[in-house]
């Protein structure tokens, strides 16, 4: 019979073997991906790495998804896998981060907030500085009616 901690030490041993890992970095997946984030074979489907990165190191208790099972990048590299760049978190949590980031990447030079200079692959930033953290009530102006 398999623990669970085998079961955790194989999928990560999988997982390292196939990231670019610099020093203090993310590390980032090199096998198959799609939409940017990393997929592996795993029990016979095709799983997100960095949610498999998740369960190997503790961080979700299980692989399926549920709206209050979702793994967040805190790093925005959909290729990462680095464990310290993840989080447990909810759908919602998600879609914040994902927007405030959206905003900040079109945004926030234009806006004033401190200006951090960062290229990002998964953000279109139009070569523009943004900021790095946002305040996480920074919402979009609304559009004139």
């Amino acid at each position: 019979m398999t623990t669970l901690d085998q079961i955790r030490s194989r999928i990560r041993e999988r997982i390292l073997k196939r990231c670019k890992r610099p020093k203090g970095g993310c590390w980032e997946w090199q096998g198959a991906s799609s939409k940017g984030y990393g997929r592996m074979k795993y029990e016979g489907r095709v799983l997100l790495t960095h949610r498999l990165s998740a369960f190997a190191s503790g961080i979700i208790d299980n692989l399926e998804p549920a709206p209050n099972n979702v793994v967040l990048h805190l790093c925005n590299n959909p290729k990462c896998c680095r464990p310290d760049h993840l989080k447990r978190g909810t759908q919602s949590e998600n879609m914040r981060q994902w927007a405030r980031d959206r905003f900040c990447a079109d945004n926030c030079a234009v806006n004033g907030r401190q200006e951090i200079p960062k290229k990002s692959n998964n953000l279109k930033t139009n070569n523009k500085k943004w900021s790095e953290r946002c305040d996480s009530n920074t919402r979009p102006p609304r559009p004139e009616r």
